[in-house]
């Protein structure tokens, strides 16, 4: 094992017991999302429709909860550029509803059990129920932004959301059977569609209802980018290291599937040739101890974390770049965005 990823190991021991004030528990985070919730709340009560039970498969997830990252960071940009967090819920509605339909179907797709500690959609009301749920959310979420009546909303989520189905279609497809394909510099680039787009999605949606110039907009864009690789990195960490009652989606659901994560595919890159033959074998056999195994031994959590950090680092700069409202409240969402434990 080399220096420097010793040095990465032992600063990341260092740092374990190391305790962060809890971002969504911050007194101004807490009333933000209290207002989304009401908002989202007045939004299902009066949007019922029938069969009631359509109604209940989608709106099954959002009542269980979840972070709101979408919608809170919508709400940061527009008042990171002078605007009124008012004005921007109904669009910030329309993107919490397009992250849940798209939960619903990956959920689907994955044949996950549980989501936000509850059971998944299509495992109390079937899949096809389940579909039309999903359906139903994207509808809504379309009817929201037309009623708000400006197109570049309709462009910035559309391209988001577009971006987003193109990302998790080749996720499926990555497959430890063809290893010429089967990369970190792959993934990450399947990461900027599949995750990164939608919360830039946000950011965008944010900065234009709150009226702020290009500048702006570029630098929140780019962190954006880093917040959201930095989520999905952080997620694949979660996958390999917590257990089901920490993180309330069915564990190691990517590791079964043999879909890539970001911290085997590090273990492909830092170990040697012998090493990563045997890793590829148990990725395609499924053999999910030996591929917990190996990645124990090559250590490389450790250099996911340090990777995760750089880039909420560049996240950081980007946002010194402009002058900003509140930057303090972006810069405690991305620190809380690589010291999450759900």
């Amino acid at each position: 094992m080399d220096n420097d990823l010793q040095h990465l190991i032992n600063s990341d021991k260092s740092q374990t017991d190391q305790v962060l004030p809890n971002f969504l528990e911050l007194a101004e985070i807490q009333s933000r999302l209290q207002r989304i919730d009401d908002y989202i709340n007045q939004f299902m009560s009066s949007n019922q429709g029938k069969p009631e039970i359509l109604y209940e498969a989608a709106y099954h997830l959002i009542k269980a909860g979840g972070k709101r990252l979408r919608s809170l960071i919508a709400l940061l940009a527009c008042e990171a550029v002078g605007g009124n967090i008012e004005n921007v819920l109904p669009v910030a509605l329309a993107a919490e509803l397009l992250q849940t339909a798209s939960l619903i179907h990956d959920d689907l797709i994955d044949d996950d059990e549980r989501r936000r500690g509850v059971p998944t959609v299509h495992s109390i009301f079937g899949r096809k129920t389940a579909l039309l749920a999903g359906d139903l959310l994207i509808s809504q979420a379309i009817r929201l932004l037309g009623d708000y009546g400006e197109p570049d909303l309709l462009s910035h989520i559309g391209i988001g959301g577009t971006k987003m189905c193109e990302g998790e279609a080749a996720d499926l497809y990555l497959s430890p059977e063809r290893p010429e394909d089967y990369t970190l510099e792959e993934y990450l680039a399947i990461t900027e569609r599949k995750t990164v787009s939608f919360i830039e999605a946000a950011i965008r949606i944010g900065v234009a209802i709150g009226g702020g110039d290009e500048a702006k907009n570029r630098a929140l864009r780019d962190y954006a980018k880093g917040i959201g690789v930095a989520f999905q990195i952080r997620d694949d960490i979660l996958d390999i290291q917590s257990h089901e009652h920490t993180v309330g989606k069915t564990t190691k659901s990517d590791l079964r599937l043999g879909r890539p994560n970001y911290v085997i595919l590090s273990a492909l890159r830092y170990c040697n040739e012998e090493t990563g033959q045997k890793l590829f074998k148990a990725l395609v056999d499924e053999d999910i101890h030996q591929v917990l195994q190996i990645v124990d031994e090559t250590a490389v959590v450790a250099v996911a974390k340090e990777d995760a950090k750089e880039h909420i680092t560049k996240a950081k700069r980007a946002l010194g770049e402009v002058k900003i409202f509140k930057r303090y409240l972006l810069n405690n969402m991305a620190d809380y965005v690589i010291h999450r434990n759900v």
